[in-house]
């Protein structure tokens, strides 16, 4: 009888750990399957995948709770993914701006669009196919800041370098004197 009980335990336990295993060979299946996304509903994933093993070995119940829970990962990975896509469209944009010398400190958001839209480098960029209209209009605004900076700059220092060639002048004229 003792055997009997500790047989039934042990094959309880291994039912247990088969389905905990079942399981997460269905979460690992579903987050590295092509048509899996955030946006998923349960019932067309039924649909695809009901003839699927990882998927009909799994009860309905433990299935759904899986499939809640892969759909929770991928929303976040792809969120990730998005925002580090957006990142890198803004970087690459900075850069190609830096080179396109028809964009000034005094270039409308407008003409620059334009000039862009023409631009052989952004054009045949794939990166820049679906890059979002308000990111690159805060990247253009703060590439002409950094003109505008760049511009006050240089005007500055051509005033000093007048002040300093007067002062120099005048300097002489007084010790002519």
């Amino acid at each position: 009888n003792a055997y009997k009980t500790q047989k039934a335990k042990e094959e309880k336990e291994e039912e247990r750990q088969a389905a905990k295993e079942a399981k997460e060979k269905l979460y690992e299946y579903l987050i590295s399957h092509p048509h899996m996304n955030s946006n998923l509903l349960y019932r067309k994933a039924h649909e695809t995948l009901e003839s699927h093993k990882e998927w009909s070995v799994v009860p309905e119940r433990d299935r759904k709770d899986v499939f809640e829970d892969a759909i929770f990962f991928l929303s976040k990975k792809e969120k990730k993914e998005e925002t580090e896509l957006r990142a890198k469209q803004k970087e690459e944009l900075a850069i190609l701006l830096e080179d396109v010398k028809e964009i000034s400190y005094k270039t409308t958001w407008a003409d620059a669009q334009e000039v862009l839209s023409s631009y052989k480098p952004f054009k045949n960029n794939i990166l820049f196919e679906n890059i979002d209209k308000e990111d690159m209009l805060v990247v253009f605004m703060e590439h002409i800041k950094a003109l505008e900076l760049d511009f006050e700059d240089e005007k500055q220092k051509k005033i000093c370098k007048k002040n300093d060639v007067l002062r120099e002048l005048i300097g002489t004229v007084l010790s002519n004197f």
